[in-house]
């Protein structure tokens, strides 16, 4: 399946949750994610955040959506900007769920 037009066509109140495997520490570890499209702040397009589905740290902004990955960034509080890429191999395929507006689809 091919991730970027389905990132790309998230709208306003759209997300997409998915289990994203990752290794830390030698170990293969999995975490429940979330995108999720917000309104702009110019009225342009969407942008989209990325967030564990449950837990008390905050977010990371999707800078692009590439066809192989999510290039997410964030600020600390001493203004210094961390990035991370989602590579979409990681994804578990089996696992996403589109939320469009309310209405719940299987990808």
């Amino acid at each position: 399946m091919k991730l970027k037009p389905l990132f790309d066509s998230l709208k306003d109140g759209d997300s997409i949750s998915f289990t994203y495997q990752f290794e830390e520490y030698g170990q293969i570890k999995e975490r429940d994610l979330i995108v999720q499209a917000h309104e702009s702040y110019n009225g342009g397009d969407s942008i989209l955040s990325i967030k564990t589905e449950i837990g008390f740290l905050g977010s990371m902004n999707i800078e692009k959506v590439t066809p192989s990955r999510l290039k997410a960034y964030d600020f600390n509080m001493m203004s210094v900007r961390s990035t991370y890429d989602f590579i979409f191999k990681n994804i578990i395929q089996e696992s996403i769920v589109v939320n469009r507006a309310g209405v719940l689809e299987e990808a």
